[in-house]
């Protein structure tokens, strides 16, 4: 859950999108077939989806296996979804999230840009069949 105080930061388009790819990729672990057994399956969902820790005034904080999942697909690097197109889709929105090093300078720039997912989507939408 995101937390903001008025005086700190807006909810932008991006804050959007990140909440948009979790609940796809929750989704997808849990419904789709993949190739993570049911013990790295229960590892990767309780690291990216449960975990937190206690810290003092700032309460309870969650998130960083998220974080470490974001710089170098540290829980998802194994997964490959029976759905080629759902992969590839949950690849290029992780792509575009954070990028890894060899990712060209016109996907770092669309996280941020909605015209550029818009544009994204629908080219995506009009060259693959996603199965129900």
């Amino acid at each position: 859950m995101l937390h903001y105080k008025a005086d700190e930061q807006k909810h932008t388009f991006a804050d959007d999108m990140e909440s948009l790819f979790y609940v796809v990729q929750y989704s997808a672990l849990l419904w789709q077939p993949h190739a993570f057994d049911q013990r790295d399956l229960t590892f990767v969902m309780s690291r990216l989806f449960d975990y937190s820790i206690y810290m003092n005034e700032m309460g309870l904080l969650g998130g960083f296996p998220k974080d470490q999942d974001l710089l170098g697909r540290m829980y998802t690097s194994g997964v490959k979804f029976e759905s080629e197109a759902l992969g590839e889709w949950l690849e290029s929105m992780m792509i575009f999230r954070s990028p890894l090093e060899d990712t060209s300078e016109e996907d770092r720039k669309r996280w941020s840009d909605p015209a550029s997912i818009d544009t994204f989507w629908a080219d995506f939408l009009r060259t693959h069949s996603l199965e129900t």
